[in-house]
């Protein structure tokens, strides 16, 4: 049973849950997170980006903070692409109103979380299938097919 929700976490989101926006907004993220794909990896995985905000957390004042990330979440890509990400997420949620404290706190929950072996919706590289370790330039987007 254990293993069957560990799959069943796996699986890739296949749609938006964000809510307060337009298809046309949706489709232009879609667009975005697609070109910020192919610019660093030269690659983006086979299914389509989706986004629920900020993951288990309010959306507050960063929504699109949480956005920018789940693109760069969605594409994959090396480890330092993932420090990156999660970096910026951090600088964009404190300087769109969050605390010091709330900003370091979403920074490590992502960290944490967000490995790409772990079996949940969220994690590095949601735009490919799971399990899917970390990609390094030059191996097309991830280290697994």
């Amino acid at each position: 049973m254990t293993i069957v929700v560990a799959l069943l976490a796996g699986c890739v989101p296949t749609q938006n849950t964000i809510g307060g926006h337009t298809d046309a907004e949706l489709r232009q993220w879609a667009i975005e997170a697609s070109d910020r794909c192919l610019a660093r990896t030269r690659r983006q995985p086979p299914n389509p980006f989706t986004t629920d905000g900020c993951t288990l957390s309010p959306d507050c004042t960063w929504q699109m903070c949480c956005v920018t990330h789940d693109m760069d979440y969605w594409c994959g890509g090396s480890p330092a692409d993932r420090l990156a990400a999660d970096s910026t997420l951090r600088s964009c949620v404190a300087a769109h109103g969050a605390s010091g404290r709330a900003a370091q706190l979403m920074y490590w929950a992502v960290r944490v979380g967000g490995h790409p072996l772990l079996p949940v919706y969220w994690r590095w590289g949601y735009g490919w299938s799971w399990p899917r370790g970390y990609a390094e330039p030059g191996d097309g987007g991830g280290a697994r097919e």
